[in-house]
Parts: structure tokens; sequence; C-alpha cells
């Protein structure tokens, strides 16, 4: 078989030993090398020969190709086919650069792209064994890693953001890719030694599509596309970066193997080496002694240890033999064995654990395990041990089919502390029947009315005065829907009597019209109902609620004015009501009302240009007065008074009650926009009803009619005070007893630097006690913060005091430390549920999460973006 040889350029080699009889001098002729063509034929075992190329200027040029290198590690060049000692080149400097592609009929095709000049290579006999401890072991590591990094087009520690599902997205292209790309090479000096096989040396560069290797040597086999290459080898594709010792790939197979290696997952942040790294195929990855972490190089707050490592991207499994954790370099965690996710897939295993300590339940120690019994069920058992209450099972089941969802929830133990057998269970199923038609269930139960209060997550205890089950079955039209409803009210208050429940509703039939074109200038709607209201203690019935409307929408650029007109007829059959009342009662009301606005504008000239509007608004309503005292209450309360207020119909939710009117609203608006961005920075409103007539229908018979011309007074202000400041105000004030009935007034900070404040005050008078005699009145301080002391450390806290009853309602503080690789909070809390009559409860809990592994302790999350305005649940 007939090979070829490339000399450099089109000169020769000039080559003498100099007189340490290690160090070769050499230059380059003036006279060409042909190219020439050896046939083989059998020959004499030729003398060792080595190949060098080097650079002896003062001052190393950069290299052709940017690298990756151990400090201070010799590197081979190209040496003979035989040798007595071990022969490395100690020395390279910058050289010639070769260009090679591969030809139409695999043949290879090279250019160079620039000469070296004279060369001095140093031949080292000695055999170069570093033997390094664990702590020059770690330096070395971390140089590399560094290295590493300014070869990544963004540091991925700058940010620390998890960016996985942009390159899961892209995946199947990438691949796509690859597999039409060809295989371009570049290196220092090339070798061709027939048709399929080249051997290339000093500063390599291989790119296909996104992948790319550096190395010192590289031989490759452009047939079965296969490379092995050495020194200094730097893998890199999209998301992946890899040096390596030695490598073996098959690029055609996407297989390989890794000698003495360092990764990053761009991705995810992370970083780890391994011993050997074994690319079965495209989906199986196999390692020897491992390590992972997702700290920024030189930082190694925490570490996971494996002796074997297999990552199996088809099953979304990765398993572990031998693991260890260490946190600050204290072992933490063992296991023998371990199987985890390592996409979003779901996967069986036991879940992070739950620690935690109340006066309640004492110290609670949570153990959930995951069981995914296929791909559209799943279930979570929950074992959970309270030093105070003893041993809880919990479980929940998960569905999903083609026309429904769902979960089955359920806890039980045998309480230590009171000697009762305690419990709750829950049912959640939403179906599609059709396109059209849907039912939904949520069914709930508990053992007793202090369950939730005793086992529910102490930092969100629900304030819920019921237990709420309920089904429904819904039909939507393209214009109208009809819904049919039951649903049930258990009362988890004690402090609540019976009568006092809500009425269940057995069912509620619902027939919406949406509004609807009439001859393309007026609007009809409709609302009819049919309630069978049940109660074990009040008083029962059956009512029907007809509300036809019709308007006449005219609007242009400047201005609106709606008419609209619309019949309200309510029926009533009545059980057990009172004896002086009768059992069928029936109210019917017309409704008219009339809504109009204008829309004013001018320029200002300051703050770079400003928008200010003028918004008056005007809305008359007619609704004449009808006795409705023998009407039972049996969904119907009142609303807040509030500006959204002052244009509504009826001042009453439900259809027990229609209140009277002859009013006319006056209201306006101002707004203060930017011109250049559109932005609003100031609005103000404010707005009264003028009554024409009194007020006589009241929410009870008790209540005294309103016989005041006005209503109260109510304003609204909101603020972009800067671009970190803003502000909200909401007033309303009786300008015939002279006082504020409420007022709430709040102060936003946040900033690019995660800072974060809320400073708000409410207040509301009432007048009235509760049936303990304790005041209704509300006046309330909440003062919350999120605030860095650091660049990784922050305070979080909030204070909801009650002056009212001079008490701290809701009080905690803690600390967060974020860093890239883990994170720590800690909070201690007291708070109480009911403000009357009630011990405050106290509580510390914690959370230590190791990114890109797991999480210890209670999920504080959801409790800081409940309790803090503006709070974000980090993404990683």
């Amino acid at each position: 078989m007939a090979s070829q040889a490339f000399g450099f350029s089109n000169s020769q080699w000039d080559c003498k030993l100099a007189n340490d009889g290690q160090t070769w001098d050499c230059s380059a002729s003036t006279k060409p090398i042909e190219k020439s063509a050896k046939v083989d034929s059998p020959q004499q075992p030729s003398k060792d020969q080595t190949t060098i190329a080097d650079n002896t200027t003062d001052k190393p040029a950069p290299p052709s190709v940017p690298r990756v290198r151990v400090a201070g590690q010799p590197k081979v060049i190209q040496t003979s086919k035989k040798a007595p000692t071990q022969t490395q080149v100690t020395t390279l400097k910058n050289t010639g650069s070769w260009d090679c592609k591969t030809g139409e009929n695999g043949t290879w095709d090279c250019s160079q792209t620039s000469a070296p000049s004279t060369m001095v290579a140093t031949l080292d006999n000695r055999q170069s064994i570093a033997l390094y401890d664990d702590n020059a072991g770690r330096v070395r590591n971390n140089a590399l890693f560094h290295q590493m990094v300014r070869q990544l087009k963004v540091d991925p520690w700058d940010t620390c953001e998890v960016t996985t599902d942009s390159l899961r997205e892209s995946r199947n292209s990438i691949q796509q890719n690859r597999l039409n790309s060809e295989v371009n090479i570049q290196s220092d000096y090339a070798e061709v030694l027939d048709k399929s096989n080249a051997k290339f040396s000093g500063d390599v560069l291989v790119n296909r599509a996104d992948q790319s290797i550096t190395a010192d040597q590289l031989t490759y086999n452009n047939q079965q596309e296969s490379a092995s290459a050495s020194g200094d080898v730097f893998y890199q594709e999209n998301g992946f970066a890899l040096h390596s010792d030695q490598a073996e790939l098959q690029l055609a197979k996407d297989t390989g193997q890794f000698k003495n290696n360092q990764f990053i997952l761009e991705t995810t942040h992370a970083r780890g080496s391994t011993q050997t790294t074994t690319l079965v195929n495209r989906n199986i990855t196999q390692s020897t002694n491992v390590t992972y972490t997702t700290c920024a190089p030189s930082v190694s707050d925490w570490e996971l240890q494996a002796r074997t490592l297999e990552l199996n991207k088809e099953t979304g499994r990765g398993t572990g033999r031998d693991v260890w954790v260490e946190v600050f370099d204290i072992p933490l965690l063992y296991t023998p064995y371990i199987s985890f996710p390592i996409d979003d897939r779901r996967q069986s295993g036991v879940l992070t654990p739950t620690f935690g300590s109340s006066d309640t339940t004492g110290v609670d120690f949570s153990l959930p395990y995951y069981w995914n019994i296929a791909p559209n069920y799943d279930a979570t058992i929950t074992p959970r041990i309270m030093s105070n209450r003893g041993f809880m099972l919990g479980g929940e089941f998960r569905y999903l089919t083609g026309s429904s969802e769902g979960q089955v929830a359920a806890e039980i133990l045998s309480d230590t502390e009171t000697s009762d057998l305690r419990g709750q269970f829950s049912l959640q199923n939403q179906s599609t029947i059709t396109s059209r038609l849907s039912s939904d269930i949520d069914l709930n139960y508990i053992s007793d009315d202090d369950y939730f209060e005793d086992f529910g997550n102490s930092l969100i205890s629900s304030s819920n005065r019921y237990l709420k089950s309920q089904a429904s079955l819904n039909y939507r039209a393209d214009h109208w829907s009809l819904l049919t409803k039951i649903d049930n009210y258990d009362s988890i208050d004690e402090s609540l009597s019976s009568t006092a429940r809500p009425h269940r509703r057995l069912p509620q039939v619902l027939f919406n019209l949406r509004e609807t074109d009439v001859f393309g200038i007026a609007k009809v709607d409709m609302r009819n109902e049919f309630v069978y209201f049940d109660h074990s203690s009040d008083v029962d019935a059956k009512r029907v609620d007809l509300h036809p409307g019709i308007s006449v929408p005219l609007r242009n650029a400047s201005g609106f004015i709606t008419p609209r007109l619309s019949l309200r007829h309510t029926e009533y059959r009545l059980n057990d009501q009172a004896s002086t009342v009768n059992s069928a009662q029936s109210r019917t009301l017309p409704i008219l009302s009339v809504d109009s606005g204008l829309f004013f504008e001018r320029d200002l000239n300051f703050a770079s240009g400003m928008i200010q509007t003028l918004e008056p608004r005007v809305y008359y309503l007619y609704v004449p007065h009808e006795d409705q005292d023998d009407i039972p209450l049996f969904d119907t309360s009142e609303y807040d008074f509030s500006f959204n207020q002052l244009f509504r119909e009826n001042r009453f939710s439900g259809a027990d009650r229609v209140a009277d009117a002859n009013q006319l609203t006056l209201a306006v608006t101002s707004r203060f926009i930017e011109s250049n961005t559109g932005n609003e920075r100031l609005r103000a409103s404010i707005g009264t009803v003028v009554y024409f007539d009194d007020l006589d229908v009241q929410l009870k018979p008790t209540n005294k009619p309103i016989t005041d011309d006005t209503s109260d007074l109510v304003t609204e202000v909101s603020a972009k005070i800067t671009d970190t400041w803003s502000a909200r105000s909401a007033l309303q004030y009786d300008p015939h007893a002279g006082k504020t009935e409420k007022a709430t007034l709040g102060l936003h900070y946040q900033d690019g630097a995660n800072r974060l404040f809320n400073a708000t005050y409410r207040s509301r008078y009432e007048g009235t006690t509760d049936f303990r005699g304790n005041s209704n009145d509300i006046e309330q301080t909440d003062l919350s913060f999120k605030w860095p002391i650091s660049k990784e450390w922050s305070t979080v806290g909030r204070w909801n005091y009650s002056q009212e009853h001079n008490l701290a309602l809701d009080t905690f503080l803690g600390l967060e430390k974020d860093t890239c690789c883990w994170r720590l909070r800690v909070i201690a809390r007291r708070y109480v549920n009911d403000a009357i009559d009630e011990e405050a409860k106290e509580g510390i809990f914690f959370q230590f999460e190791l990114k890109g592994l797991t999480s210890f302790g209670e999920k504080l999350d959801s409790f800081l973006e409940e309790g803090i305005l503006g709070y974000q649940i980090p993404e990683q």
C-alpha cells in the first residue's frame, strides 16, 4: 500500500545535534522538497526518528489555536514507532499551521497557512510521573477549570442561571446539523499515510458543526470518522466542555473514551471530574471516580463523589455507586447505591425529606416516596413523625387520561396527645366530556375542626372558617353557557353557631347569555338561575332568578354613552320559615342605567414630556323600591364601598336583595403619562354618589335606611414615583360624620439589586361588635422586606401589627444566603390565627438547598412569596 508524506511549505530541513546530545538545531533551507510517493517494499526496520517543530525565538508567539493546557505538563508532538527510552518534547512554541479537508474521492486536501522558521527541541529521557496530594490536585484542577471557562462564550458562574429549556428544545436540530456537517481539521503539522488515515500534531483543531476538539496530537480516519487524540485534549459542544489527557472518539457513532477528565455543564453551571468516561452510545455515559458540584472554580462548598456513575438519556435516569456528599469538606451523606432523574421525566424514588419544629407538633420529620406507576399515573407516600403527636401516614394519587385529570389524597394518624384517630380525605377531578361539556369535582373531609390548625403547614395556616366541597357540570356554547352545581360547607370554626353555616346548594342551575349583537346596534344579555338551598338548622328554599338586559353602547375617541335596561324577577318557595312569613315570595323590578364619560388630554412640558388626561364620568341608576324584608338571606352580602362600587347596578351580591336607587354618580380620573414611553406615572380618581331618594332596602330588617343626600367620598391614587419607588392609597371619607371610614396607604420599593421594602397602613371603622362583644374595627400596620446585606447574604422579614388589639398578628425574621451552588434560609416566626383569645404560636424553620442536587427542610419559597409583596421565587 502506498503512503504519502508532506513537508512544511516548499522548504527543506537541516537539523544538527547540539553538543549536549539532547537538543536539535533545525533550520529550513531554500531548496524545495518535492512531493514524493513511496512504494511499500520489504525493508529493514528503520531507526527511531522524531519529527520536531519549534521556534527558537526568545519570546513565544501566541499559539495558532486557543488551547487549554495543564501547567507544566510536557507534551508529545510526534514520536517514533519504536524507542528504547520514552522520548518527549518539552518545548513547543509557534509553528506553521496546516488546514486539511477530506476531498470528494476520500483523499486529503491539505494546505499550509503559515510556515515555521528555525526549530529547537529538547529530548527528555526521564519519565515524568507527577504525584499530587489532594490539595495540590485541587489547585491543579481549579487552574484548569479557569482556563476552560475562558474558552466559553459566557462564564456560567457570572449569572448562575439555569437554561436547560432552550438546549432541550434545540437538541434535535443540533443532532441533525452534526450529521449533515463535514469534519475540518487544522494543525501545525500533518502527515497523510493513506486515503483514510492521517496524523496531525501541534495545536490540532477539529471542527464539526457545534463540536470542536483541540489537542497536541490527533490521528484521524475519515472513512470510519474516528479520531485518537492526546495531550491536553479539549472537547466542546453546545452547553458542554471537557478537558482530557487522552481521547478515543468515534464521531459517526457519537461514542468515545476519555481519561483523566474535567467537565463543565454550562446550562446548569455545574462542573466535575472523572478518571475515565465512556460514551457507550448517544444515550449512555459511564464514568468512574466521579466528582460533581455546581460551585464555581476555586469554590468547593459542596461536592458529590461517586465510585461509578451512569447517565442514561433514554430512560432519563442516573445511577451511582458508593456515593458521598460532602458539605464544607464534611461528609454529610453516604449511600452505596443511588438512582436519580436527569431530566424532567418522572422517576420513582425517595424525595427530599422535610424537617421542622413547632409548638403543636414538636419535632416534625417527613420522608416522601414518589412512585411513578405509569406515564399517566403516579403516587406519593409520605410517612411523617411528630414528637408530640405520633406517626402519620399520608398519600396522594394523581392520574391523567385523555379526558380527565385529578388527584386523591388522604392522611391518617392515631394522635398520641388526644388519643383520637384523626385524618383527612380529598378528591379533585376535572373532566372534559366533549369539546363543550366539562365537569369539576372537589370533595374534602376532615375528622375534626382542629385538624388544619394542628397538622396543617404551620407556615401557611388556613384562615378559612369553612371546608367547602362541590361538584359541577358545565356546558359552553358560542354565546351561552349552562352550569349545574352542588356544594356543601362544613364549619371548622368552633365559635360559629350551626345557623351561621352557609346553605348548601342542591343544586344550582345557572344559564348565562353573553352579550350578543342585535341588528348591529344593541347588545342583549341574560342571567337566569335556579337554586335549591338546604340547611339543617335554618330555612330551606327554592329560588328562581331571571335577569335579562339590553344595552346600546355608543363610543368614539372622545367619549362614550351606554344606556341599559334590564328586568329582574325572583321567586321563592320557602320551607321551615317563620310563621309570620309567607312561603311564596316574589319580586319583579326594572333596572335603568346610563353610563357616560369623556376623554380630555393635554401636553405638559416637564419631565421630558408628559400627557395629562382628564376623564369625567357620570353614571345614573334607577331601581324602584320594593319591600324585601320577608325574603331570607341565602347567599347575599353587601359589597365593600369602593371606587368601582360607584358604577354597580346593585350594591348587594347574590339575588336575595336588589337595592333601590335613584342616584347619580359623579367621578373623575386624571392620569399623567410619559410621552416617549407611554408609562403611567400617576393616576388619581375621586367620586361620590348623589342620592335623590332614601335607600330603604337594607341587608337586614333591623338596619336603618340611608337618608343622606350623598354617599361617602372615595378616592384612589397610585403613583410610580421613580423607577424603584411606587405608592398606592385609597380613602373612604364620610363628610356627614366628619370621619374616615376606610383608609389604605402603601409604599413599595424594589430595585434591580434585589432590594425590596413594603410599608402598608390599613384602617376600617365598622362601629359594630361580634357575638363576643369584640370590636370589628381594624387598624393594622404591615412592614415587610427583603434586603441584601452583601453579595450573597440577605435578610427577610415581616411585622403585621394590630393597633386595635395591641397585638402582633404575624412576625417573622430570617436570613438568606444565596450562592451559585447552594442556598440557605432560616426563619423564626411568631403568629396568631385569631387575634382574640388565642396564644401566639412560634416556630423556627430552615431550608438548605444544594443547587443541582437536592434540598433539605421546609419549602419556604411560597411562604415568602405570600408574606412579602413583590418577593420572587428564585429560578435556581
